[in-house]
């Protein structure tokens, strides 16, 4: 998507990971987001704070990746989230979020088997911003502060067609000046059935959750060595079937300026004490993704891309080393994402790095490929460049209940 509300297309070589521009598909979608449903239909919502309705236009998608002609469906709210049901692929519902605090209204909308939104919301209800559990079938948000600067977490369990029950809400610990309380993770219930929190004060808490969203006490409340907390995970690939399997690591990262500090994770899902560091950019958000075999940070003062092997069993990282990415200019800042090839494999062959250069009429993006060595290291210079005036790019996965988690980054 570029700032003048073009959609571009792109091919992706199954052997190379080499972008072929499919050029400018649809136009007139400023500052959308898009959305897939399936390989069937594209959605691109138009949503705004200032306005109470989100305008999504659905495209069904050609087989050489074109779009067709679009229909309109309007739906009341200012953000939206898929409802992708246990054991299937794509959404049968999508919920939309009001603004009011410290709880908005959720209205929730059908999705028909052919991808397209239906134009009146089959339930109504008040709710924060959900998002839904992994493996189980719940969804869960946290209030904004409101003027009692407080916040709850609430949690709701889940029809497959997208309508909600609610099941708890849990008051927080109280907030410090300017903190806010967050879930650290997209894959919940994390290890030993918990669903963890942190806030940007550096505090962290960790709450059991059952199988249909109920939360107990906390388990452990604690304070991090920085604001920046990561799960790692693992991906195994059932050969024979193509069904990918997603393992949350015993561990987590957490990211600060010069290191990144490990903590070990308990069978009953509570923090150890820190495990040791590793070194890490001056200036380096959590490395990307957070997965085995590798994972990839960018110095955002030096372009420098830190490149880490991940332990498949522990989730410890071992720095390989470092390599130059893209000169960075002002204004600009850059991302990654691992191209892994479409074979049944877990393992990377080439290294997109998204550099996103920010102006006045929008954002520009360059992706660069970098070709990659066993090692997570560059194994020499860059295969192509591209540019592209864009907003977003995004990474997924499938659970193993068939669930679709982002798993790099969305940006722009």
């Amino acid at each position: 998507m570029d700032s003048g509300g073009d959609i571009w297309g792109y091919s992706v070589n199954s052997g190379t990971g080499m972008l072929t521009s499919l050029g400018i598909v649809a136009s007139g979608q400023t500052n959308a987001r898009l959305q897939i449903y399936g390989s069937g239909v594209l959605w691109a919502a138009i949503s705004s704070l200032l306005s109470p309705t989100i305008t999504v236009t659905q495209f069904p998608i050609n087989s050489g990746g074109t779009l067709g002609s679009s229909t309109t469906v309007s739906l009341a709210g200012v953000s939206f989230e898929p409802f992708i049901p246990a054991g299937a692929t794509v959404p049968s519902a999508v919920w939309a979020f009001g603004t009011a605090l410290p709880v908005g209204t959720c209205n929730v909308y059908s999705v028909s088997s052919s991808g397209f939104i239906g134009g009146t919301p089959i339930q109504t209800l008040s709710a924060p911003s959900l998002v839904l559990a992994s493996t189980t079938a719940f969804a869960y948000g946290v209030s904004s502060p409101g003027i009692s600067n407080t916040q709850s977490l609430y949690t709701f369990s889940t029809s497959a067609n997208g309508t909600l029950t609610a099941v708890s809400t849990v008051s927080l610990p109280p907030l410090t000046s300017s903190s806010l309380w967050e879930p650290v993770a997209a894959f919940v219930p994390e290890i030993g059935s918990t669903l963890d929190l942190f806030n940007t004060a550096g505090a962290f808490a960790v709450y059991p959750v059952g199988a249909t969203g109920s939360v107990g006490s906390p388990l452990q409340t604690t304070t991090l060595a920085s604001t920046l907390p990561l799960l790692p995970f693992s991906i195994t690939i059932n050969t024979s079937t193509g069904q990918p399997s997603l393992t949350l690591l015993p561990i987590l990262w957490s990211t600060s300026s010069g290191s990144i500090t490990e903590y070990p994770i308990g069978s009953n899902g509570t923090l150890g004490a820190s495990s040791g560091s590793v070194a890490a950019g001056a200036q380096m958000l959590p490395p990307l993704p957070p997965e085995s075999p590798f994972s990839w940070g960018v110095d955002q003062a030096t372009s420098n891309i830190y490149a880490y092997g991940v332990n498949a069993s522990t989730g410890a990282l071992t720095l390989a080393g470092t390599f130059s990415g893209p000169p960075l200019a002002a204004g600009t800042s850059e991302l990654v994402a691992p191209f892994l090839p479409p074979v049944y494999s877990t393992t990377p062959v080439a290294l997109f790095v998204y550099q996103i250069i920010g102006s006045t009429g929008g954002a520009t993006v360059n992706v660069t490929v970098y070709p990659l060595a066993s090692t997570g290291l560059a194994s020499g210079a860059p295969i192509t460049t591209i540019t592209s005036a864009g907003q977003s790019v995004e990474s997924f996965i499938v659970l193993q209940n068939g669930r679709l988690v982002q798993s790099a980054f969305g940006g722009g």
